[in-house]
Parts: structure tokens; C-alpha cells; sequence
């Protein structure tokens, strides 16, 4: 992911927001080449992770909703899988332009429904009417989509106990055997391979002012 966003902007000239920072994974190698970073997130247990990732780094608790900062504030706002989370996307990306400067760009980064991890965690929840929302306020939005391109990348699990384990982790949810099963039927004999190898699909889009 960090390549395909390096391809959009300098990173190492930038003062950049991440939108729905999570357990801080990309936000890591964000903060090791941005000029400076801020990450937001609005779920407590996703900063407290974190923050034991990245001690020293500027985490705050805040919905793309509502962003608590000023107007022209970023060079870059990136969104990490987190627009269509948003209830009002929309709203989301209006704020985004707000405090993006002179210049700036936001960058949405979605999932692809049809990459093979995708699809086993739509087995447990189904977030496709959420992606399409979100694409349907990227196209409404005042901002001017620049670019728009698919990329891919490859998860490793170690056997079908570390995937399972890994989904509902995610979402925070204890284990639950329907869902598990519907999982397995996905998987087919591919869930008694050592490792278990999935490819994880996402859509970058780049938008600017005007």
C-alpha cells in the first residue's frame, strides 16, 4: 500500500492526516517517511493498539465526520480503508477538503469486494452496500478524481486456525460457527494449506481541488 501511495504524492514534503488509522499498522511506515503525521481513529480499543505500536506518535480519538482541526492544515489526507465506515461519507470527504492546503490532495483507499480476502471476511460481515456508498460520494463529491486504479497485495496465515482467529479479531466478534463454516466452504481444500495465502485487493483514488 505504502508504494501505490508514494506513486501519488512525496511523502518525505508532506504534512499528512490518516483517516481511520486501526492498530496503527500503516500508520507506521506512513509516519517513517511524512514530513509529519497525525492519525485519527474513533474506536478507543483500535488507538489504544495503537499507541502501543507508536508510542511517540500524534493519535487522536475523531470521526472523519467531524475533524477537529483547521482549515489548510494538510498536505495529504488519506483515507486507509476507512471511508465507507464513515455513516455519512460524504460528509467525510467534504471535511477532508477542508483542511487539506493549497496544493493538497486526499487519497481514498477502499477494498475490492472481488479479492479472495475480501471475500472471506464478507462471510462474517458483508460490507458491500457500505463500499458502495462510499464510491457513490466519491463521484458526488466537489473534489476532482485525478486518478483511479486497482492494486493488489498478499496476506500470509500460517494454517486455517491463524485466518480464522485473524477475521473475527477484526471485528472485535467471538467466534462464531456459521460464519466459520461459511468460511470453510469458501476456502475449499485451499484451508488445509500450510501457509494459507490470499490476495488482498484494494482501489486507490486520488482527488483534488477544483
Amino acid at each position: 500500500m505504502l508504494e501505490q501511495i508514494e506513486q501519488q504524492v512525496d511523502l518525505a514534503t508532506s504534512r499528512v492526516l490518516e483517516i481511520g488509522c486501526g492498530n496503527g499498522r500503516v500508520t507506521a511506515r506512513l509516519a517513517a517517511r511524512a514530513d509529519a503525521l497525525v492519525a485519527l481513529d474513533p474506536v478507543q480499543s483500535a488507538l489504544c493498539a495503537a499507541r502501543a505500536r507508536l508510542p511517540a506518535q500524534a493519535l487522536v480519538a475523531a470521526s472523519g465526520e467531524r475533524l477537529p482541526f483547521a482549515p489548510a492544515r494538510f498536505d495529504l489526507v488519506v483515507f486507509t480503508l476507512s471511508l465507507h465506515h464513515h455513516r455519512d461519507p460524504a460528509r467525510a470527504l467534504g471535511e477532508a477538503a477542508r483542511v487539506l492546503a493549497p496544493g493538497g490532495r486526499v487519497l481514498v483507499i477502499e477494498p475490492d469486494e472481488s479479492g479472495q480476502l475480501e471475500r472471506v471476511f464478507a462471510q462474517l460481515v458483508d460490507e458491500g452496500a457500505e463500499v458502495a456508498a462510499a464510491q457513490r460520494a466519491v463521484a458526488r463529491c466537489p473534489l476532482r478524481l485525478a486518478y483511479d486504479a486497482g492494486f493488489s497485495g498478499c496476506w500470509r496465515f500460517d494454517d486455517r486456525s491463524e485466518l480464522i482467529g485473524s477475521v473475527f479479531d477484526h471485528y472485535a466478534l467471538p467466534e462464531d460457527p456459521t460464519a466459520v463454516a461459511r468460511i470453510d466452504a469458501l476456502l475449499g481444500p485451499d484451508g488445509a494449506a500450510r501457509p494459507i495465502l490470499l490476495e488482498d485487493r484494494m482501489r486507490l483514488q486520488t482527488l483534488l481541488p477544483g
